[in-house]
């Protein structure tokens, strides 16, 4: 009695099986990769509106900062004057107190998170000068905002 093709060595059907392993391990792994990596984690409300908007709102650009576990990315920013959409999304888990100031020390905003609400979408009209978006419990996270005439 012979045994069945499948069990022969290296016919078409078993590489075509090996591959198809070596396919589903690579894909879990990245994907495990992505996961571990925090690259999983869905956006927010607020970061979907402002990538759907492909950086304009009726005329309006939008300015996208995100808040990680290192702070504030990017770090710092350059635009022209006017107005903004200035979209600030969490992905940290804690509720963030943020504030932005001109560089000469008033405030302009002060936004509390309360449980995990915490990401922020504002309408601003930036005039020149220097800006500072700021986290109160993390005082070396910082976004320096430079708007040009």
């Amino acid at each position: 009695m012979s045994s069945p093709s499948w069990l022969a060595p290296n016919t078409p059907v078993k590489r075509a099986l090996a591959l198809l392993f070596i396919i589903a391990f690579i894909v879990t792994a990245a994907g495990a990769a992505r996961a571990l990596l925090g690259g999983g984690r869905p956006p927010t409300a607020a970061a979907a509106r402002a990538a759907s908007s492909s950086g304009t709102r009726r005329g309006v650009e939008t300015e996208l900062i995100t808040v990680g576990p290192d702070g504030f990315q990017p770090s710092a920013l350059t635009r022209p004057k006017g107005r903004v959409y200035l979209v600030v999304d969490n992905l940290t888990d804690a509720p963030l107190d943020l504030r932005l100031t001109r560089a000469a020390g008033n405030s302009l905003r002060e936004v509390r998170g309360r449980g995990g609400q915490s990401d922020w979408t504002e309408l601003l009209d930036l005039t020149p000068g220097s800006y500072v978006l700021r986290e109160a419990a993390h005082p070396g996270w910082a976004c320096r905002l430079e708007v040009t005439p």
